[in-house]
């Protein structure tokens, strides 16, 4: 793995890990702020099941591909991933109480764009993540 980005929520580890499993939730967050939006071609958690969400900005002028297969999934621990070209990435669940948990990413770097781009854009991902979750939390 290239890179690690994590995050504290305060929140239950059911809702975390359903704002990743359930497709809906998913979209509402997953795209850097370059976007507005992602649409969920595919969105099959279990193990082989595939992926496929479209980034688009607001007026459908750029727009990125994220596609590949959910190669392990560990109910509310970890979620491993890996893309069309071939890079890994998974995510681990730790929950330090019973309202707190962390959230890690590692991911492998494409060699297509700069690593501090996918950094940043990943560490945006999250924080859109973190507010709604957030909002789901009562």
């Amino acid at each position: 793995m290239n890179s690690v980005e994590a995050i504290l929520l305060k929140a239950n580890i059911e809702l975390a890990w359903d704002c990743w499993s359930d497709s809906e939730k998913l979209q509402e967050w997953f795209f850097p702020n370059s976007c507005a939006r992602c649409l969920i071609a595919n969105h099959d958690f279990r193990v082989g099941g595939n992926f496929d969400y479209r980034m688009e900005t607001q007026d459908g002028s750029g727009a990125s591909n994220f596609s590949g297969r959910f190669t392990e999934i560990e109910e509310r621990q970890r979620i491993m991933m890996e893309t069309d070209d071939a890079r890994v990435l998974y995510l681990t669940f730790f929950e330090s109480d019973e309202d707190e948990i962390e959230v890690t990413l590692c991911f492998e770097e494409s060699t297509e764009i700069p690593a501090e781009e996918q950094l940043e854009e990943w560490q945006q991902i999250l924080t859109r993540f973190e507010t709604v979750v957030s909002q789901y939390t009562p």
